[in-house]
Order: C-alpha cells, then sequence, then structure tokens
C-alpha cells in the first residue's frame, strides 16, 4: 500500500511541476543563469567558471552537482536555449522523488498515517511558492530530494554502520549541491553519534569524503576572485569573515537585528510588533517541545532543524 501511495503522489507532483512549467528564459532570476553559465562551462569543457565574467574566475560560490546534471543535458539533449526545457523537468523529476521521499519518511519515521503521509506532500508541494522555484533552474529541489535521503536512512531504528555511511554520503552530496546543506552534514553526523560511535564515525568520515574534494578546491581558489566581486560571486564565508574583519560589532548586530526583525515579519506577516513577537515565541516554545518528544526517534532530523535553525 505505501508503495503505492508513493508512486501516486509521486506522479501528481511530477505532472503538476511539468504542467506549470513556463517558457520564461533563463537569468531573469539571477542564480538561474548562473546554474547555466555554469552547466555551458562544464559541457564545452572550459572547467568550473563563470564565463559571463571577465577573465573566467573560478565559480567558487555555487556548489558544482546541480550544475554538473545541467551540463549532461547541455551535452546531449537539444541545443541551447531548446534544451532549457528539459533542464526544467529535471526539477520535476527531483520533486517527485521528493515527494515519494516525504511519504515514506512521514509514514515509517514519524509514523503518521496513511492518509497524513499522503497529504502532507501533496499539500505542500504542488503551492504556488514551491512551485515557483521548482519549474526554474534553481538547485532547491535537487537539495530537497537528497536531503529527505539522507534523512530517511540516518532516522532509520537500529542504524547499521552501512546505513550510516550512506546517510554520510547523501548528506554530502547535499552539500555540494547548495551550501547550506552544510547544516545537514552537521544533523545527520550528530544523529548517527547518537544512535552510536562507530555510526557516528562512518557518517562523518563518508561525508567528509564527498565534501574534501570541493572544499579543497574552494580554499584554493577563492583568492582569484576579484574583492569587488565577492559580494556576490564569492563564497558565503568568506564574504561574512571580511565583514566581521572589518567592522565587527557592527556586522554582528546587523546580523542578529536582521534575523529577528525577518522571522518577526514570518511569524505574522502584517501584524504589530507586540502580537509578531507573541507568535514567535509560541512557535519557538512549540517547535522546542517538538523537537524534544522527537529527539529519540529521528535524531537526524532534529539535529538537522536545530543546525539549519541556527
Amino acid at each position: 500500500m505505501i508503495a503505492r501511495a508513493c508512486g501516486a503522489v509521486a506522479l501528481v507532483v511530477l505532472g503538476v511541476n511539468l504542467w506549470a512549467a513556463t517558457d520564461a528564459p533563463v537569468g531573469v532570476f539571477y542564480d538561474d543563469g548562473i546554474y547555466a553559465v555554469l552547466a555551458k562551462s562544464l559541457a564545452t569543457g572550459e572547467g568550473y567558471r563563470y564565463l559571463n565574467l571577465p577573465g573566467q574566475p573560478p565559480a567558487v560560490k555555487y556548489p558544482p552537482v546541480y550544475p554538473f546534471l545541467l551540463s549532461l543535458v547541455w551535452r546531449w539533449g537539444p541545443r541551447f536555449p531548446a534544451s532549457v526545457a528539459w533542464m526544467k523537468a529535471l526539477n520535476g523529476v527531483w520533486m517527485a522523488g521528493t515527494a515519494a521521499l516525504l511519504v515514506l519518511y512521514l509514514r515509517r519515521r514519524l509514523r503518521l498515517p496513511v492518509g497524513y503521509a499522503v497529504a502532507v506532500p501533496v499539500l505542500t508541494l504542488v503551492t504556488v511558492p514551491v512551485l515557483a522555484f521548482s519549474t526554474l533552474l534553481f538547485s532547491e529541489p535537487l537539495f530537497l530530494v537528497l536531503g529527505l535521503a539522507a534523512l530517511y536512512v540516518a532516522d532509520r531504528s537500529p542504524l547499521s554502520v552501512g546505513a550510516a555511511a550512506l546517510a554520510g554520503v547523501f548528506a554530502g552530496a547535499a552539500f555540494l549541491t547548495r551550501s547550506v546543506g552544510a547544516t545537514l552534514v552537521l544533523g545527520v553526523v550528530f544523529g548517527a553519534f547518537l544512535r552510536g560511535r562507530r555510526q557516528g564515525l562512518a557518517a562523518l568520515s563518508c561525508a567528509a569524503a564527498v565534501s574534501a574534494p570541493w572544499v579543497v578546491w574552494v580554499a584554493l581558489n577563492a583568492s582569484g576572485l576579484d574583492p569587488l566581486l565577492r559580494g556576490h560571486y564569492g563564497t558565503y564565508l568568506g564574504w561574512y569573515l571580511q565583514a566581521v574583519a572589518e567592522a565587527p560589532a557592527t556586522t554582528l548586530t546587523a546580523v542578529v537585528r536582521e534575523n529577528l526583525r525577518y522571522s518577526l515579519a514570518v511569524a505574522a506577516p502584517g501584524a504589530g510588533a507586540l502580537a509578531q513577537a507573541a507568535v514567535l515565541i509560541s512557535l519557538t516554545l512549540g517547535a522546542a517541545w517538538g523537537a524534544w518528544q522527537m529527539r529519540r526517534e529521528v535524531p537526524a532530523l532534529v539535529a538537522y532543524l536545530a543546525c539549519y535553525s541556527g
């Protein structure tokens, strides 16, 4: 029954994504244009570079897995720009995989009834905000399917050493898709250590083995980027550390203030400051209570969400 439910939900999500895809050109939202440029760079054998910039500097900001998959379409699909439609269709496939994995996770890890496990993916993955990025050349859909795969494997009980290693591979691949995947690596590794020392070491070593080549390559090439371009094209960490070095008090204060302002606005958009604060505090306490209740059954998920929130 669960297999049929996964298949049905995946087909619905795939169909809606293919239906909702537009013929908008790449580059309208900036990142989608960069991904197309990087796909071309890989497909034409020019390395991993910003072909759109003078000197074609190394692309140290964008992890390579998603552009690499796009480059396969660029190389073997229709001639650009006709290939863009096929590139967008890949995101529909990733979203279908996300839907199937989400059904499995909700049913087998969180032990929700089948009806809930089916309803949640349908009611979330085919909404307008999600379709807004899943139908463009954005890497979020691929990150979602890899991240869910990592969490699904990492939250098995009991967790074998082999499963922990596989979770580490998925987490490392997610990090190579989006930089924020570093929080997923931390969550999966921490969750694996809670299951056992050998499991934790297996997850850590495999995630490090997958991630290390990219980290080393970035460290060796980040200095080749003009300082004036680092805000848009440099690494997030390097850009942030530069700001902290120049004005530590101002930077840290701005980070806290802006995150608080954003969190309040998301918690209760359009409401007054007092109402926003009350809602945010309630949501935070509710999330903390829920995480405490689930910490033993799904430690990787709880650890990941804590790292991501931080």
